[in-house]
């Protein structure tokens, strides 16, 4: 099982870009993080940390939940911590994995699978 990415990242990595806010604005991409995205007011900053506080107990319970099942292996939130670039993240809309992360992304998960690879 995988930890969910930080969105906090990913917001960070785009908000500066303005095709990015062009996209989540008139597609309503996950508001809850990406509405406002270059406001440094507080109540912006404390709803996007609040979504990810909500993302971080989510994995904390992905990794209970898997802990609990016998043949159920957890990444011990590598992809959470994973520290993405730009070039991880899609330009369609600049919040999901690009063609690059999701490659990284199978690395990572790989990595914690049950199986041994053969070569």
């Amino acid at each position: 099982m995988a930890s969910i990415p930080s969105l906090y990242r990913m917001w960070s990595l785009s908000k500066s870009k303005f095709a990015a806010r062009l996209v989540w604005a008139s597609a309503s991409i996950c508001q809850s993080m990406l509405a406002n995205p270059t406001s440094t007011n507080l109540a912006d900053e404390t709803r996007r940390l609040e979504v990810q506080a909500r993302v971080d107990a989510y994995n904390t319970v992905l990794r209970t939940e898997c802990g609990a099942l016998p043949r159920c292996t957890f990444d011990d939130n590598a992809v959470a911590n994973y520290q993405f670039t730009s070039t991880h993240i899609s330009t369609s809309d600049y919040f999901h994995p690009s063609v690059e992360g999701q490659r990284v992304l199978a690395t990572i998960t790989w990595a914690y699978n049950r199986y041994p690879t053969t070569g």
